[in-house]
């Protein structure tokens, strides 16, 4: 099962996003599509845009396929407004399960 860690150091802007699978913790993906600089949570903006839609192709392991990524387009505002913006500023950690859960409950689950 994976884990999504939002690390912020200090009190400074600076972010970064690890995806722990048990064995390996590595950097989020980023497919920059809003936010260039990065990613952010706590707030509904850009960089949580960009959080809540790379968490969600890297869920679907990288939306390989036009209907994974289809999904991803269609839910990663709703996922941002009901999920990211609603994470501790000063960081978290959001399991597979969680977004799994997410997506059931609003009834899109891929």
């Amino acid at each position: 099962m994976k884990t999504y860690i939002g690390e912020r150091h200090g009190d400074s802007a600076l972010t970064r996003v690890l995806v722990d699978d048990g064995t390996v913790r590595a950097p989020l993906g980023h497919d920059v599509k809003h936010s260039p600089t990065g990613f952010e949570w706590g707030y509904a903006g850009s960089g949580p845009s960009e959080l809540a839609r790379c968490i969600l192709i890297d869920y679907l392991e990288g939306a390989g396929q036009k209907e994974e990524m289809d999904w991803v387009e269609a839910n990663y505002q709703a996922f941002k407004f009901d999920v990211v913006a609603g994470l501790p500023k000063e960081g978290f950690e959001l399991t597979e399960q969680q977004v799994s859960g997410w997506a059931e409950a609003k009834g899109t689950a891929p």
